[in-house]
């Protein structure tokens, strides 16, 4: 018996699985913001937006935004599905990398559950920094002017 509405309201809000898939939605989207603001890619506030959130993962691994269109496939009934997952674990492969974390880690993140726990790692664990193009050259510059 699912009880008054009363007693329902006062029920713990973690014991609902809707509270539960928020979280971990939240989770997500919040994830994907610290990891924008690790590789210092704009427009962070994309990870909020349906669709732009795809749009700044392809912008956080390094990779053509034209990807974003690889994400349209899942309406193809069986194949689009395939492409989504190859593409998926790629970008995540190229997000790792770049957070200065193996690329295999990409594969943890297409399974259930195991996905927080490396978004965690990727967004708030420490890591070695990831070095930008700019800041190479710069590096280059500079042992050039002390020799």
């Amino acid at each position: 018996m699912a009880g008054t509405d009363a007693q329902v309201l006062l029920r713990k809000p973690s014991s609902s699985p809707y509270f539960a898939s928020s979280e971990g939605y939240y989770t997500y989207l919040d994830g994907s913001c610290v990891l924008a603001k690790k590789t210092s890619t704009l427009h962070r506030w994309m990870a909020w937006i349906q669709f732009f959130n795809v749009y700044l993962m392809t912008q956080i691994a390094g990779v053509s935004g034209w990807w974003t269109v690889a994400f349209f496939m899942v309406f193809i009934p069986l194949i689009g599905s395939l492409v989504v997952l190859v593409v998926s674990v790629y970008l995540w492969w190229k997000i790792a990398e770049r957070v200065g974390r193996p690329g295999w880690w990409a594969i943890l993140m297409m399974v259930p559950v195991v996905n927080f726990i490396v978004m965690g790692m990727l967004a708030w664990g420490k890591s070695a920094a990831p070095i930008m193009k700019s800041q190479m050259k710069r590096a280059k510059v500079i042992s050039k002017k002390k020799k």
